[in-house]
């Protein structure tokens, strides 16, 4: 937008607003690399739980043996 003066004020009115943006923009980044770390420990859960499921059978096809 430009002034009857020739100024442009639009340039004006997003610098006062870029430290909360760019605050903002930070907490996003913060918190994608808090879900995709917390996918990544879900991930690892599932394949621990898959893994004790394995031994669980295992046990039990020994129990069986014994």
């Amino acid at each position: 937008m430009t002034t009857s003066q020739g100024k442009d004020t639009s340039s004006a009115k997003t610098s006062r607003f870029e430290p909360w943006v760019m605050g903002v923009q930070q907490e996003v980044e913060r918190l994608k690399i808090r879900v995709h770390e917390h996918e990544k420990l879900l991930r690892e859960c599932d394949e621990l739980k898959a893994q004790v499921r394995m031994l669980l059978r295992r046990v039990s096809d020994l129990e069986r043996v014994l």
